[in-house]
């Protein structure tokens, strides 16, 4: 079997990138993203939904397959996407893994603890290469946070009051066997990525609140709050909730209000935008955190640079979604 590296890519090499799966939201983004990327090529994409699969090959002249195993086996690609369900992310990204094939993985890194541990075991043995693909570590206005609290701008942080709320989004995301949950298990794990790298550890406790209030007809959770706590003493509180209205201007709210004990930072994603509070106010505006994070992800790839996101970070962030649901509040 390969190693990851077996295709001495270099920066002058084109990168072949498939996508396995079509079913999360953001599929759509990477491809149309990525098909006019410099340095990258499409090498096919596979969904179990021939429909979807016909269309978008048309739509990309690309290759289509019915199962990822073909995809990889045919095309051999360098790197995969990995953006099927939820709860089956794991299946392809580790037969990736086998193949010698980096992966790069849409959040949840997987819905279930014991299954993540076994994935990061097979990294290790492969020497494979996997990135959790968030996001919101590449946004300007987080980027600005986290060296402003390294800096000691803030002095020592002290509370994360933050919101994730977005639109119910229907499809899988509403069947507790392929999204391993709701609200609480697609909005969490955002932000505890993003606490987790601004403290440099995971939660020491989470409690979760978790309810189906606003789409009764669902069987996941569509309001949710979850509350954690550092060893340092940070306290987190987020709301998970699916509460904003179809017609709401934007997918998502999600915000950071960073207090610590000399300044203040509040963090609008919706706005890409990071206010300061202090002796000198201000605030500071970002650009296309995906488009950011894609770059990241290519140049680490075709250079051989570690991953700025880990496998093991998906796990983490992950872990609090779950944590969260083990430990309900009222249940």
């Amino acid at each position: 079997m390969p190693s990851p590296t077996s295709n001495n890519l270099n920066s002058g090499s084109t990168l072949r990138v498939a996508l396995a799966g079509l079913a999360h939201v953001h599929a759509a983004g990477y491809l149309d993203r990525l098909r006019n990327f410099p340095g990258v090529s499409l090498a096919g994409i596979s969904d179990t939904r021939p429909d979807q699969v016909a269309a978008v090959s048309e739509a990309y002249r690309i290759p289509g397959y019915s199962s990822w195993s073909e995809l990889f086996e045919e095309q051999r690609p360098d790197a995969v996407i990995v953006a099927n369900e939820n709860a089956l992310h794991l299946k392809p990204a580790s037969e990736a893994i086998r193949r010698g094939i980096a992966v790069l993985c849409e959040k949840p890194l997987g819905t279930d603890e014991e299954e993540m541990l076994r994935f990061l075991d097979l990294i290790d043995k492969h020497g494979g290469r996997c990135m959790t693909l968030l996001p919101n570590r590449f946004a300007v206005p987080v980027l600005e946070a986290k060296a402003a609290l390294d800096a000691g701008l803030l002095g020592n942080l002290r509370a994360v009051y933050a919101t994730n709320c977005g639109k119910m989004p229907g499809g899988f995301f509403v069947r507790p066997d392929l999204s391993g949950g709701g609200s609480m298990m697609d909005h969490t794990i955002h932000v505890a990525d993003l606490t987790n790298w601004m403290v440099g550890a995971e939660p020491e406790e989470v409690l979760g609140i978790a309810r189906t209030k606003l789409h009764p007809d669902i069987e996941v959770d569509d309001v949710s709050h979850v509350h954690y706590r550092y060893a340092n003493g940070v306290v987190v509180t987020l709301d998970s909730s699916w509460s904003r209205h179809e017609r709401y201007p934007s997918d998502r709210n999600l915000t950071m209000m960073l207090v610590g004990d000399k300044r203040s930072f509040f963090v609008d994603l919706t706005r890409d935008r990071m206010d300061v509070y202090g002796e000198q106010p201000g605030w500071i505006v970002g650009g296309d955190k995906v488009q950011l994070m894609l770059e990241a992800a290519m140049d680490c790839l075709k250079n051989d640079r570690p991953f700025p996101v880990t496998a093991r970070d998906g796990y983490l962030a992950s872990r609090v979604a779950l944590r969260a649901y083990r430990n309900r509040w009222g249940d």
